[in-house]
């Protein structure tokens, strides 16, 4: 493994143990109730020094092009002030450690302007769709992953918490609504993408950290203080990890210059809002429930569209290709014939009379190696062919 592997690496490591060790003093203070709740604020600023930290590593050593260099400083700035924002919540925590304090306004402040800053370096991220119909495809993807992902994201997510008995802080609300924007932004920009700067992996990496504000959600809704804690502790830090991943897959981007797109976007749509949907059927219909009903319907026939169009996409590529092959047998077989056609009138002049046979042709063109491939080069066969035909003529 190379130094240029390493580095990441590391940082994949060190983000991956403190979200750990915060798992690991989780356990221990649910069953021994060892040291103070507050030690749940320590994970996550360290694990997002970690990944932030990562990416000035990736700034400074890998190659990257220019719009890529803008991404990655956007999210420095990012994992920067969302680290400065719990950090300051965490020293609120241990002024006093009897209570759990609620998020103070600068703190809310910082990590929201962290959200924002990841939201706005997604939004400039190029993506290398060029033509019309290109576009058209990712307006359509677009739609089912950010049906397919909202629907799961405001009903496990954003719906509790709007109807909730006992009436949440404007911050957290506030915080938590800017985490699952960035998650449904994130992958819905990049459900249907060519190419650009930015590892494809690596942006639905980024995008899915907002997804950990969805489990926020529900271990605060259902746990109270101790759902609290195993968020501090346990699930945010898990967003640096991501981060931290975000940032290895750039740096072999950078080295390999490739990628690979999915088919994967219409069957996880379903499935996504299949789960809301089961869990709506039970029970009296709300105003949320009904919501979910109509977006499962809007999504199973978007994606009907789409594999509609992938299907004629498919059939016209398979007759070009047939086409092509069909027109290109033909040149050759039209330079072959022109090629070999001097050395027959040759032979007759010289008394041999023995006319080149059609039959002679396609075994010509395999024993000649331009079977089923672009004509030779020249204007008249090339070498290739012409040995062939003195071949064919003895």
């Amino acid at each position: 493994m190379t130094a240029d592997h390493r580095a990441p690496l590391r940082h994949v490591a060190a983000t991956f143990g403190v979200t750990a060790a915060g798992a690991l003093w989780y356990v221990l203070w649910t069953v021994t109730g060892i040291g103070p709740a507050t030690v749940s604020y320590l994970p996550l600023p360290l694990a997002a020094a970690g990944a932030a930290a990562a990416v000035l590593d990736l700034l400074r050593r890998a190659p990257l092009t220019p719009p890529a260099v803008r991404f990655w400083r956007l999210m420095l700035v990012a994992f920067g002030l969302v680290g400065a924002g719990y950090t300051v919540l965490a020293v609120a925590g241990f002024r006093d450690t009897s209570i759990l304090p609620p998020m103070p306004l600068p703190a809310a402040a910082l990590a929201g302007a962290g959200f924002l800053t990841a939201m706005w370096a997604m939004v400039r991220v190029p993506l290398g769709i060029a033509s019309a119909g290109e576009r058209w495809r990712q307006w359509l993807d677009r739609a089912i992953a950010f049906l397919g992902c909202g629907t799961v994201l405001f009903h496990f997510g954003l719906a509790p918490v709007m109807t909730a008995a006992t009436p949440w802080s404007t911050q957290t609300i506030v915080l938590l609504g800017l985490s699952l924007a960035l998650a449904a932004g994130g992958i819905t920009k990049v459900a249907y993408i060519r190419g650009g700067p930015i590892d494809r992996s690596a942006l639905r990496l980024i995008g899915s950290t907002g997804l950990t504000g969805a489990v926020v959600a529900l271990l605060l809704i259902h746990g109270g203080d101790a759902g609290s804690v195993a968020d501090q502790a346990v699930v945010m830090p898990f967003a640096a990890v991501l981060g931290a991943l975000a940032v290895r897959r750039q740096w072999q981007h950078a080295a390999a210059g490739r990628g690979r797109a999915g088919a994967w976007l219409p069957y996880l749509a379903v499935a996504a809002v299949d789960v809301p949907l089961i869990a709506v059927i039970p029970g009296e219909l709300t105003t949320a429930d009904r919501l979910v009903i109509a977006a499962s319907v809007l999504v199973t026939g978007l994606v009907t569209v789409r594999q509609f169009v992938a299907f004629r996409e498919n059939a016209r590529l398979l007759a070009d290709k047939r086409a092509s092959q069909e027109r290109l047998e033909h040149d050759v077989l039209t330079l072959l014939g022109d090629e070999c056609s001097p050395l027959r009138d040759q032979r007759i002049l010289r008394g041999g009379g023995q006319r080149a046979r059609t039959s002679r042709v396609r075994p010509l063109l395999a024993w000649a190696g331009i079977a089923g491939r672009s004509p030779p080069t020249g204007t008249r066969g090339g070498p290739r062919a012409r040995a062939g035909c003195v071949r064919a003529g003895r």
